[in-house]
């Protein structure tokens, strides 16, 4: 026994030092993480066993908090060593080595061309090029041929009907369903009443008819009608199918046919069922005087007695609110709120929604009619399945004449209702909230939310026929212009849908305060509740940046430094969005989105109108290919940064051309770098005597520290360095080649077993960097030198550089220089010896602190056009 108390007794002192020792490292742990590192790397580094020293140092690193913090980044270092690069872009593919997959991706892409950034002559050409190519399977020819045809038939021209017409057979090619038969057909009729041959398209919707009752044949049937109670009996038979009450048109003193509309609908529930279960149905109105009386009276002859009705009139300038006051004496269902200010639908929905009662909510625009049985329909629905959250009825458009509206589906007139949306109010409101507080768009933004956090089994669209009849004004097309909505987003639209999606993505809460104190994420200026007051109609800006934002790489990383430069310079700065042709379907880069905050850095979208002192053209492909969906900026002067001198001669012409199609003028022709403007020597078409102005905002690359040695040197550099056979094969030395997809593809097949590529869609330049020991530069000999964006990134970030010799009277001891035979025995030096990595590094980094800071870059700006430098 006092052997062991013994035992006991003599551990004790080492125990206390283990917890001593413990106590030290969390304290040197803690110290690190508040920028005391510097310390503890001496010690490590003056230890007698350096590389025992430095795995000791790296186990204790493993456990910290940066280690985890940078888990993600070491996580696709290694996917990169497993997985080869994917193919470049969603241009067309090649001849050879071509997928059935990678033909139908580039279709499919052609036709996101088309519709969402308008570029109508080139996505039109590469979808008839599909029709005869070789490789093309039948499937996706007839793919192309339907998006050719739909879209000219779009147009609502003769010209357009016949363009589908010629298509027609081409779409109907080998086998098609039944659908497809019916879907064809009614583009079919549609295209001969346009010719103005109705008894031909009577005749196709005949036979379509014998082979199936559909609802959109019925619906196509209707503007063969020129008797407008022949149109009425046609949309009878749609909703015979569907088991609802008839239509049928009441006095002659209303305004329009469609104003006439009502039907008379009997209540299948119990009333002390109904009385249980209230609906409220929100109306928000602006200037609704010609047409609420027609919308009011639709929801008064609903056969769901139990409602509310919440009328909220966003600041009317007519006798709107008379109108509903006077509903209001007959009917105390009905209330009236008055906005303070006006600030869209949205908003006054929300303002309803606050004062709702209802178990249930629903929203009825003020000049849509609803046939009587809707409401039951929807409420009965919930009531029988108390698990699910919401549902929508159907819609069908018809125009105050009653004629039926195609909005650029491909034969369909029945379609899901986003705005009959009804939900459980206590359930939706208390895990989403309220809807955006946006202008337009919100519809599609509330139910993407309400599925993504109650699951998309919350939700059902009901099959009910059409049970709305949106107003469609025929002259909708002009009057909605570039922010209205025709079966596919573009502009204003199609931003807030990447947008909201991007954020629904990773924001942890979803639930939309009301009223927003601030926005969940920023939205373009249209959209906004409160516009903003212009001159002359157009939004003034110091600085307007046109480039494609989606793209990543060494572009948009310039991009970036350039806004981060401009937001210190106190600069007002607006970005355009102009797609490269090529480049695949993707949002706005992450980096770049990030830099939007509504203020001092705007998007603009199509259908906006602004000037600016000076723009600023970054990567001019984006003019090689006409887009319809461009911004109207009303620039003085315009630079445009070339990065790249391949066929220069033959597309500066068509820069300058796109340049005065867009924007009415051409611009001036700057070189990125010394690179670019040697290969630009004795062009016919000579840039500007001057480089543009490379910046970097350093603290923001400045890694916390190197990262911890190991059995490998991480060699990082980008795809140059391979080209010119200048990589090591040494066997301690791990390459890590940093690239685009296309580049990268090219470089995949004759590389030695120690590099690894790294593409630049998987892992940020910043994060590259942060994992390298070495970063190699151009070691060609008798080369002009060239300080480009990548070798700034690189010392901005502190990662030791190493280049030719040529460089040495512009870097001095910011870098190390070899040539390619001593680059080995360059690395193994700067590893080992004593302090070397950290005394480059920071002479790398006063050199781009001091060369290309945002203080420089403002004095190149001040040459240019007035600012004001921000404290």
């Amino acid at each position: 026994m006092r052997n062991g108390v013994n035992r006991i007794h003599h551990a004790l002192p080492a125990n206390t030092a283990l917890e001593q020792a413990r106590e030290k490292q969390l304290r040197l742990k803690l110290e690190r993480q508040h920028k005391e590192l510097a310390r503890l790397r001496k010690e490590v580094e003056k230890a007698a066993h350096w590389k025992e020293q430095q795995q000791k140092k790296y186990e204790h690193f493993s456990r910290s908090r940066i280690w985890k913090a940078t888990l993600p980044v070491r996580f696709l270092i290694d996917k990169a060593k497993r997985k080869q690069p994917e193919r470049p872009s969603a241009g067309k593919p090649s001849q050879q080595n071509s997928s059935g997959k990678q033909w139908d991706k580039y279709a499919k892409h052609l036709k996101h061309r088309l519709y969402h950034f308008g570029f109508t002559e080139a996505a039109l050409r590469d979808l008839h090029q599909l029709l005869y190519t070789e490789e093309v399977s039948l499937p996706l020819k007839k793919f192309a041929a339907k998006e050719i045809g739909l879209w000219h038939l779009n147009t609502k021209t003769a010209a357009g009907a016949e363009k589908y017409l010629a298509m027609l057979p081409k779409m109907l090619e080998g086998k098609n369903n039944a659908a497809a038969y019916r879907k064809a057909s009614i583009l079919e009729a549609e295209s001969y009443l346009l010719h103005q041959n109705k008894e031909k398209a009577a005749d196709i919707l005949e036979k379509q008819l014998e082979a199936e009752a559909h609802p959109d044949v019925y619906l196509a049937m209707v503007n063969l009608e020129e008797d407008i109670f022949s149109r009425v009996g046609r949309l009878n038979k749609v909703l015979e199918l569907y088991e609802a009450a008839p239509v049928y048109l009441k006095s002659r003193t209303a305004r329009s046919f469609y104003d006439r509309l009502e039907s008379q609908g009997t209540s299948n529930t119990p009333e002390d069922l109904q009385k249980a279960h209230k609906v409220t149905v929100i109306m928000p109105v602006y200037n609704a005087a010609a047409v609420i009386d027609n919308s009011l009276s639709s929801l008064q002859q609903q056969t769901w007695s139990n409602l509310e009705i919440i009328v909220v009139n966003d600041c009317s300038n007519d006798n709107t609110a008379a109108i509903v006051q006077s509903f209001m004496k007959k009917d105390a269902r009905i209330k009236l709120i008055e906005a303070e200010a006006n600030r869209g639908a949205y908003y006054a929905r929300n303002l309803g929604l606050k004062e709702a009662t209802g178990e249930f909510v629903t929203v009825n625009d003020a000049d849509d009619w609803s046939h009587p049985e809707k409401i039951e329909r929807q409420a009965l629905h919930l009531v029988e399945n108390p698990l699910l959250a919401a549902n929508t009825s159907e819609l069908a458009r018809l125009t105050e004449n009653l004629t039926v509206y195609r909005r650029g589906t491909y034969g369909t007139y029945l379609q899901p209702n986003f705005s009959s949306l009804m939900f459980r109010r206590e359930r939706t409101m208390r895990e989403i909230g309220y809807w955006d507080e946006v202008r337009f768009g919100a519809d599609a933004e509330f139910i993407a939310r309400l599925t993504k956090v109650l699951g998309k089994h919350a939700l059902v669209h009901l099959q009910t026929g059409p049970l709305s009849f949106p107003r469609q004004a025929e002259n909708s097309l002009t009057s909605s212009g570039p922010f209205g909505y025709y079966g596919q987003k573009m502009g204003a639209r199609k931003e807030y849908a990447d947008v909201y999606e991007e954020y629904h993505q990773t924001a942890a809460n979803l639930k939309y305060e009301f009223p927003q104190r601030k926005r969940p994420f920023p939205v373009v200026e249209p959209m906004r509740p409160e516009r903003e007051a212009k001159a002359e109609g157009r939004r003034k800006f110091d600085i307007v940046l046109v480039s494609d934002f989606r793209l990543p790489g060494p572009v948009n990383a310039a991009n970036a430094e350039e806004i981060k430069a401009l937001r210190r310079l106190g600069c007002r700065t607006a970005l355009v969005q102009m797609a490269e042709y090529e480049t695949k379907t993707r949002p706005i880069h992450p980096e770049i989105r990030a830099l939007i905050d509504e203020e001092q850095v705007q998007l603009l979208v199509y259908g906006e109108r602004a000037s600016c002192p000076l723009m600023i053209v970054r990567n001019p492909s984006i003019l090689e290919e006409k887009q319809n969906y461009t911004v109207d900026v009303k620039a003085e002067q315009i630079k445009v940064i070339i990065d790249d001198a391949e066929n220069y001669t033959e597309k500066a012409a068509l820069w300058q051309e796109s340049l005065r199609n867009c924007f009415g003028k051409t611009g001036h022709l700057h070189p990125a770098d010394d690179h670019v403007r040697n290969e630009l020597e004795h062009q016919p078409i000579a840039p500007e005597p001057e480089n543009w102005t490379s910046v970097i905002e350093s603290e923001d690359w400045k890694r916390a520290m190197p990262p911890l040695l190991q059995e490998k040197i991480k060699i990082g550099c980008t795809s140059t360095a391979l080209q010119q056979g200048n990589l090591p094969a040494d066997a301690d030395f791990e390459i890590r080649i940093y690239g685009n997809e296309k580049t990268l593809k090219n470089l995949s097949q004759d590389l030695s077993k120690n590099c690894l590529l790294i593409n630049e869609e998987t892992l940020t330049a910043r994060n590259f960097l942060s994992t390298l020991d070495i970063f190699l530069g151009d070691l060609t000999p008798g080369k002009e030198p060239v300080i480009n964006q990548t070798l700034i990134e690189a010392m901005a970030a502190g990662v030791p550089l190493i280049v030719s010799p040529i460089y040495q009277a512009k870097l001095g001891k910011a870098a190390s220089y070899a040539v390619p035979g001593s680059l080995s025995s360059t690395v193994h030096r700067l590893m080992k010896e004593e302090g070397a990595r950290e005394n480059q590094a920071e002479e790398a980094y006063a050199y781009v602190s001091s060369s290309f800071s945002w203080q420089r870059y403002g004095e190149k700006l001040k040459s240019l056009m007035p600012i004001e430098q921000a404290n």
